[in-house]
């Protein structure tokens, strides 16, 4: 049964091409691969160490505006440029996970707004290096020394493939030493540290690895538009993020998945109701967090456990009647 449930998701996501009749609809699917990554990254805040960030498209700016610039300024090979805009995203989480020691709740969600705020100032008036409002176009896409992965199909396969490497290292994570530290931490930080779990460490540690996993996301995202401009990493983006997790479910491994790519198909489904379609999405998001507070993704799991247990019953039932026969 376990085994079911971990290959089942992994098929879906391979077979997703077969559904898809245009490039169009193959860019969306991919979109919705690297916002899976996205919201894997703030799984590990949110889901796992219960902080709430609305600023963590500052990191996946910087992830991707890193990769962008080694990538058309200094001709990086783009594994080196990607993993660097992740490190890079990395140090500058080690100093926003700093505050996050002293301040929570609502003044910590006021600080890393700030924070997304005055990245996205740097990018627009930065304009010897980050070229400002234009942007940085001609990105090249992703390679792997000369395997370039130009076509959409290729390039869905292999962010995918990263996709896949996050939500193992996630689940790796979430079972792990660190992992069990920091769920404490949410439970209840006071007892965590009474019972010698070292509270500053692990604070800072997970806001490292949330904001290397958004890096990377940025760095392919960069690599696989070819273009970016500052209002991409708005802090509007970062609401977005939160609410992908929210619908998804925080904390599951494969919730920030099916977030990632319901709000991200679920308005291209809706673009032939034109000036309305924005307001029914949103109806839509706020019914699923009433219906479902531990997100789509919980529920799905509790679906998929209740068939499989049916199942599992059903041949039990079958084998008993045969041997009574």
């Amino acid at each position: 049964m376990k085994s079911i449930k971990k290959i089942f998701p992994v098929l879906i996501l391979l077979a997703l091409p077969l559904f898809a009749k245009t490039d169009y609809q193959m860019y969306v699917l991919s979109l919705g691969a690297i916002s899976s990554i996205l919201v894997i990254s703030l799984n590990y805040l949110m889901g796992l160490c219960g902080l709430t960030s609305l600023g963590h498209a500052a990191f996946w700016g910087l992830g991707a505006y890193t990769t962008a610039l080694l990538l058309t300024r200094l001709n990086f090979p783009f594994i080196v440029a990607l993993l660097m805009g992740g490190i890079v995203s990395a140090m500058v989480g080690v100093l926003l996970g700093i505050p996050s020691l002293k301040i929570k709740n609502v003044y910590l969600v006021i600080t890393t707004i700030g924070f997304n705020q005055i990245l996205e100032l740097i990018f627009n008036n930065w304009v010897p290096l980050t070229r400002g409002a234009d942007g940085i176009p001609q990105i090249p896409p992703p390679s792997l020394g000369p395997i370039i992965f130009s076509t959409p199909i290729a390039k869905y396969y292999f962010i995918v493939s990263v996709m896949l490497i996050s939500v193992l290292a996630f689940a790796r994570i979430k079972d792990s030493r660190v992992g069990r530290a920091v769920q404490a931490i949410r439970d209840n930080e006071m007892a965590a540290e009474s019972s010698g779990i070292d509270v500053r460490f692990y604070k800072i540690l997970i806001f490292t690895i949330s904001a290397f996993v958004a890096g990377i996301s940025g760095g392919l995202l960069a690599s696989f538009i070819g273009y970016i401009s500052p209002d991409t990493f708005s802090p509007a983006a970062s609401q977005t993020i939160v609410a992908m997790l929210l619908v998804g479910g925080p904390g599951t491994i494969w919730g920030a998945v099916v977030g990632g790519f319901m709000l991200q198909i679920i308005p291209e489904w809706m673009r032939f109701l034109k000036e309305s379609y924005m307001a029914l999405y949103g109806l839509l998001v706020a019914i699923i967090a009433l219906k479902a507070p531990g997100g789509i993704g919980e529920l799905v799991r509790t679906l998929t456990v209740d068939v499989l247990m049916r199942l599992k019953l059903l041949r039990t039932a079958r084998k008993a009647e045969d041997t009574n026969v």
